[in-house]
């Protein structure tokens, strides 16, 4: 069958769509858009307490120091993803479970990017590669005392998965 060509000078059938428009690919992302290089960041109120052990507070009052974390905000397919990784295969209850922990720790080694607690200890500075926390890095996360550690990652979830 022939086909038939339009004419050189004809008008674009209506609803017929041209390229993208080239002033909107190249304009820098607006409002409610998640780019590399959107951050928030949770402060970590500590005490002191007299058996010297460190205490994460509710609020900057009272604190004796404040640390801060700085994490990458995760796009929608890395949510995705992530989630994916996590999801293990139960045999006995034939079901797919999303293990928290590895969740956890995948959002922690893929998103955070600075945090203030390796001014007071050189041993917990960190290091990435490729953009991710190093394993032994990962290992000086855990290092940390395990409420203030549960204090940052109920804070980053609540950021990540509730937007708060």
């Amino acid at each position: 069958m022939p086909k038939i060509e339009p004419k050189k000078d004809a008008q674009p059938v209506r609803g017929e769509k041209s390229g993208p428009r080239y002033d909107k690919v190249l304009m820098e992302p607006g409002d409610y858009e998640v780019t590399k290089a959107t951050t928030f960041t949770i402060q970590i109120p500590l005490l002191r307490r007299v058996d010297e052990n460190w205490w994460a507070l509710s609020d900057l009052d009272n604190a004796d120091t404040v640390e801060t974390v700085t994490f990458r905000m995760w796009s929608y397919n890395e949510m995705i993803e992530l989630r994916k990784l996590a999801t293990k295969y139960d045999q006995v209850r034939r079901v797919h479970m999303i293990d928290h922990d590895e969740l956890n720790r995948l959002k922690i080694q893929r998103f955070m990017k600075t945090w203030t607690f390796d001014k007071n200890n050189p041993r917990l500075e960190l290091h990435h590669v490729n953009g991710v926390l190093s394993d032994e890095a990962w290992e000086k996360v855990t290092l940390l005392q395990p409420n203030i550690l549960r204090y940052i990652i109920e804070k980053m979830n609540e950021r990540y998965e509730l937007g708060g």
